[in-house]
């Protein structure tokens, strides 16, 4: 629990709050479509939301280096 609460820590700082509200919005529908029992709608929605989120977060590891290594280290 404390790592997973790190990683979010560390997610907050990453991204602006006004990520949190397209985050929120591909959250609701891929619970709609369970909620709504279609299997296939909350497929397409969590791929789409996973496909969103990769987007948003590959930034993130360009500008940080990792761990041990310079910034602009190959």
């Amino acid at each position: 629990m404390t790592r997973l609460h790190s990683h979010l820590h560390l997610h907050r700082l990453y991204f602006p709050a006004a990520t949190a509200a397209q985050t929120h919005a591909e959250h609701q529908r891929v619970a709609a479509a369970i909620v709504a029992g279609e299997p296939a709608a909350a497929t397409a929605a969590m791929r789409a939301h996973l496909t969103a989120a990769r987007e948003r977060h590959l930034p993130a590891f360009d500008q940080q280096p990792a761990p041990g290594q310079t910034r602009g280290a190959g």
